[in-house]
């Protein structure tokens, strides 16, 4: 889903990377926090740093701030794209 959307970030400054942001998100849902506002209480869970490969004494995860501007980025040719990815 990642490679659907253009990055529009500077590479330099970005933390997170939309593979990261997109995965910590389905997950969050997927355990039941269907709130982007969660984000914030659950990104030094160590259970979420390890189900995205990263140990729990590493950097959080991205904030709710970070996962809105995310899911405010894609564009309808984005969208159709992702849409595309998810049948194939």
């Amino acid at each position: 889903l990642a490679g659907c959307i253009e990055d529009p970030r500077d590479p330099l400054r970005t933390v997170h990377s939309l593979t990261d942001i997109i995965g910590f998100r389905l997950l969050a849902i997927a355990a039941g926090y269907e709130d982007g506002n969660d984000a914030d209480s659950l990104r030094a869970d160590p259970l979420f740093k390890m189900a995205l490969e990263r140990l729990p004494s590493e950097r959080d995860l991205c904030s709710q701030s970070t996962i809105s501007r995310l899911e405010n980025l894609p564009d309808t040719r984005a969208l159709l794209r992702m849409g595309r990815a998810l049948v194939d």
